[in-house]
């Protein structure tokens, strides 16, 4: 009983990893992309609100709301013929999910991503291509824009904006202190007590 439970759990963990380190590789004419597949697809629920990213015949693609073919699932590598890193992220069922980073053709970082199943979640961070200084930086919960975003201006100053829910949230205005009014006695009696004491 113990060797049939032994065998059963092993084939088990044989199968998953083989489901997800189902590794690919595929090129086209500008890049070589390095994948894994998630080999229940057909299980998958679609939600209309976020981008598929699937294998089919030879091709990768992506949807909204469906696809076609296997879902990538696991790292995600694309790589341009002189052999630069260009894109670099994990697939969770087809969406992205984590880090995502991308670099142009001379290796520099254009941005750094967080997704949370498809939908950016967290801190984006976007570098002049010039510089490689950072150009701004955005916060986003759920797909939106939420909090305080940053974009450094070429002249070192920095533009601060805030959003709830992909809502900018303008400043409040701030309204005058009100200053008492000090009558005119007051200031008469206290200004014989000063002279009375000199």
């Amino acid at each position: 009983m113990k060797a049939l439970f032994l065998f059963l759990t092993l084939m088990g963990a044989m199968a998953l990893k083989a489901q997800l380190n189902n590794e690919r590789t595929h090129a086209d004419q500008k890049f070589s992309y390095y994948f894994s597949l998630y080999e229940d697809s057909e299980d998958v629920n679609c939600n209309d609100l976020t981008f598929y990213h699937w294998y089919d015949n030879k091709d990768i693609g992506s949807n909204q709301g469906g696809f076609q073919g296997k879902l990538l699932h696991g790292e995600y590598k694309a790589v341009d013929r002189d052999n630069h890193l260009i894109h670099e992220g994990e697939f969770k069922k087809g969406l992205k999910h984590g880090t995502w980073r991308h670099w142009d053709e001379q290796g520099r970082l254009i941005s750094i991503k967080e997704y949370k199943l498809g939908l950016l979640h967290g801190k984006s961070t976007f570098f002049r291509s010039d510089s490689g200084k950072i150009q701004r930086i955005e916060r986003h919960r759920l797909g939106q824009r939420h909090g305080l975003n940053k974009e450094f201006l070429m002249n070192g100053e920095e533009r601060l904006t805030t959003y709830r829910q992909g809502v900018e949230k303008l400043p409040k205005e701030k309204k005058p202190i009100k200053v008492p009014k000090i009558k005119k006695e007051k200031v008469k009696k206290e200004k014989k007590a000063k002279d009375k004491e000199e």
